[in-house]
């Protein structure tokens, strides 16, 4: 079929342009063929955990995420670009991935010089998974249902399940078994009506703009662009039932699970841009230019609400004011509600002006921006969640109003010949207009009420000022040093801290020692501390008043790279890189013991490039990189008795580890005629994460809720690797030429083995319904097994592919 297109494609490109026009292309079409093939990773095993699971089965997800491979026949790309001999007019068409789910179409008229008009639509797919597992119904709609007789099962057995004895295992047990659909009780038949489904998102956009730059010293555009996006994803939902009743100690414990559903998804996102510029002269005769920028820009959701029924309940007793009457029904709401992203828009004006000054060949550039951010949907229905007595809202909606100020300015001088300044003062203002709403009547954990305590939404604005300072001395042509400062702060409203401020200075090298070797280093250093960090609850809570969040914690950063590009031997090339990053938080004090939160954010990085040129027809390439990163975190108490102290404090180290191989070769076996190419790609990583227990040996301070385990997380590794192998023949131009073509037609032929392997003790054996307790004596650290999963994440994978297709340009 392609072989007949091409005579009949260059018929055209002969009659259709005349003897005033040119014109060029270019099409690559083909076929895959598998020889080894993911499924979709769905389906059932007859061992535990009964659902295949990423340690039982590969799945396509991964090998497709950002674009299905194709199957079969495919049109890779279509090009053609033509205009008039005399430079007038000259049009542009392109299209990559045709018929895919990640093609790309462009079109451009031009008159180079005076206008241009260009139009574009592109997909960009993400498969986050083809093997999720699901009992709801109505999926791909904002009301998913699950149907009567599993939600009366699941809530007969969800009274006491969370607790440590006989009668809990069991019922936990029993969902268990439900959900997976084993049969061991009810009868044949009786299990969750549980169903595939793709998690994916697509993103479809339209563009067009228009550019003019017919009058002298003026260039306008205008661009606008639709992005409509689709598919679904996964969403986590909390709810709260009271599943104990008097069974465990006499008391009510109402707690939390987890519901992870499909969210569907619908909404738009529109962006606006218009602009003018002009270029002049100064009085004093050097170059200036100005411009004008409108941006504008508009989501719309077509989601706004997501109703979920609770498969765990259909007659749960709503949550009353006074809490929950003791007993089983259990208590807790039957129906969930989850509130999506609201509709909201931006609007901002930019002026730019750029001027060249004549006191040290300098030049000035200035920004300001001044933009508006907008969001007033309606607040949700409160009549919802199983919840009875929720007091009104005290407003309809948010009213929200955010503007922002930018101002942005650069000066960069030649002091000397050889001696350049940059001087650099950037501020921005956030102002949080959106009017303060004290809420006196809120549900947390969508099953209870709280009256006593009152939540306020506070206005949230801050600025942030930086001011820097660059010298660079170029001493002569082969080395060029350099010197900098830079300072920046923070003023924050209602935030966890009044300001921050950040000081440090930077220093770099340039060597270009000869026509062979280049080398560039940097070294960087900065310290960043708060004025005042201000207590976030009572006074008598103070693991959460210990508690620094990273972006405001005290931090000394130290930052340095090197890369450096030689030719040591005639042929042989190496170019060696590396670099680190070391961010320490060191502790301040709270009532007497350090502060909580990330304690230091270190990594670093190494390798090289190598390539060796073994003759005029082979070349061979060598690639390597090493990265660590550090990172260790406490935390306290976890409820422990004695609260905030040295023996209920934990900490997390962990270490993550990367290293990427590549090899190649390519090899011109008979010049002109066929080229052979090689690949080899590997990219190795690992995390571990090593737990430092409470000294203290309460149950419940360390954070993983773990009695006696030294070290509960086991290592995760992930090894994705691909051999490739190209050989590309250039048909005879006689040939081509007979067949009624002007260009030149290559054929190729590509084989591919590529693998992903993941080993992951969180998603390994995870199952729609994931217990966190295997027997009767564990501790359940999923508040009563009453978690439900779609079971989505399987990243492994082995493919291999057969590549054919020609390839044609004019």
């Amino acid at each position: 079929m392609l072989m007949a297109m091409v005579p009949a494609t260059a018929a055209w490109a002969q009659n259709a342009t005349g003897p005033n026009w040119y014109s060029n292309g270019s099409l690559e079409a083909g076929s895959n063929i598998f020889i080894q093939k993911p499924g979709s990773g769905f389906g059932k095993s007859s061992t535990e955990p009964y659902w295949l699971t990423p340690n039982t089965t590969d799945s396509n997800a991964k090998m497709d995420e950002y674009g299905k491979v194709p199957r079969s026949v495919f049109l890779n790309e279509f090009g053609v670009q033509a205009g008039t001999k005399d430079g007038r007019y000259a049009v542009d068409f392109w299209a990559d991935h045709v018929g895919m789910d990640n093609q790309r179409y462009y079109f451009g008229l031009y008159e180079p010089g005076r206008q241009y008009f260009n139009m574009g639509w592109d997909q960009t797919p993400h498969l986050l998974s083809s093997s999720a597992k699901t009992i709801f119904g109505g999926v791909g709609s904002t009301r998913l249902t699950v149907d009567a007789a599993s939600r009366t099962f699941l809530q007969s057995q969800l009274f006491q399940a969370a607790g440590s004895n006989t009668q809990s295992l069991t019922n936990r047990t029993n969902i268990d078994d439900f959900i997976n659909g084993r049969n061991t009780f009810g009868g044949a038949g009786f299990a969750a009506p549980m169903t595939n489904i793709e998690l994916k998102t697509l993103r479809e956009k339209f563009t067009v703009g228009y550019r003019n730059t017919m009058l002298d010293n003026w260039d306008f555009n205008v661009d606008y662009s639709h992005e409509h996006r689709t598919g679904m994803r996964p969403l986590g939902i909390g709810f709260g039932v009271d599943n104990d009743g008097v069974a465990v100690g006499g008391t009510i414990r109402p707690s939390s699970g987890s519901i992870e559903v499909p969210q569907p998804l619908d909404d738009k996102t529109q962006n606006a841009n218009a602009a003018g510029e002009y270029v002049g002269t100064t009085p004093w005769g050097t170059r200036w230019n100005t411009s004008l920028k409108y941006a504008g820009s508009s989501f719309t959701n077509e989601n706004k609400v997501l109703t979920v029924d609770n498969p765990f309940c259909i007659t749960c007793i709503p949550v009353p004011a006074g809490g929950i009457p003791a007993g089983p029904p259990p208590g807790g709401p039957n129906l969930l509600q989850y509130g999506l992203y609201a509709d909201n828009t931006a609007n901002g004006v930019t002026w730019n002006t750029a001027v060249d000054l004549p006191i040290w060949k300098s030049r000035y550039t200035s920004t300001l921006q001044y933009t508006m951010f907008r969001q007033n949907d309606p607040f949700l229905n409160t009549a919802t969640n199983g919840i009875t007595t929720l007091a009104a809202y005290p407003a309809a909606s948010l009213n929200g109003e955010v503007n922002a100020f930018l101002s942005n300015n650069v000066l960069y001088s030649h002091l000397t010949k050889n001696l350049t300044n940059t001087a650099r003062v950037r501020y921005y203002d956030r102002k949080d207009n959106t009017p303060t709403l004290a809420f006196t009547n809120y549900a947390y954990g969508d099953a209870s009420v709280a009256t006593t305590q009152p939540r306020t939404r506070n206005p949230h604005s801050y600025s942030k000022l930086n001011i820097s300072d660059d010298l660079k001395w170029q001493a002569n042509r082969t080395w060029a040093f350099g010197a900098g400062y830079f300072f920046e702060r923070y003023v924050y409203e209602n935030g966890e801290v009044e300001a921050t401020n950040e000081s440090g200075g930077k220093v770099f090298v340039n060597a270009t020692p000869s026509t062979w070797a280049t080398a560039r280093s940097s070294l960087q250093y900065s310290q960043r501390r708060y004025d005042t960090y201000l207590a976030t609850t009572s006074a008598t809570d103070h693991a959460k008043n210990a508690m620094r969040f990273f972006f405001v914690a005290n931090r000394n950063r130290t930052k340095a790279d090197t890369v450096v590009e030689m030719e040591v031997f005639k042929n042989v090339t190496v170019a060696p890189t590396a670099g680190m990053r070391w961010d320490e938080y060191p502790a301040d004090m709270w009532q007497g013991l350090q502060s909580l939160g990330t304690k230091y954010d270190r990594s670093w990085n190494a390798g090289s490039d190598f390539g060796l040129r073994v003759s005029p027809e082979l070349r061979l390439t060598l690639g390597y990189n090493h990265e660590e990163h550090y990172l260790r975190l406490d935390s306290c108490c976890g409820g422990a008795a004695g609260g905030f102290s040295d023996a209920n404090r934990w900490s997390s180290d962990i270490t993550q580890k990367y290293d990427t191989y590549i090899a190649a070769a390519d090899w011109k076996a008979i010049p002109g005629k066929i080229d052979f190419r090689a690949e080899y790609l590997a990219a190795i990583s690992n995390e571990a994460n090593d737990t430092t227990k409470c000294t203290s040996g309460a149950a419940g301070c360390t954070g993983n809720n773990s009695v006696g385990v030294t070290n509960p997380f086991p290592d995760e590794h992930n090894i994705f690797q691909r051999v490739s192998f190209l050989m590309k023949y250039y048909v005879d131009p006689s040939f081509v030429k007979q067949m009624g073509w002007l260009g030149e037609v290559t054929a190729k032929a590509r084989y591919t083995w590529e693998q992903n392997s993941n080993t992951n003790w969180a998603t390994d054996n995870f199952s729609p319904y994931s217990p966190s307790d295997a027997d009767a004596g564990g501790t359940d650290i999923s508040n009563g097994g009453r978690s439900l999963y779609l079971a989505y994440n399987n990243p492994n994978y082995t493919a291999q592919i057969i590549t054919l297709s020609l390839a044609a340009k004019w």
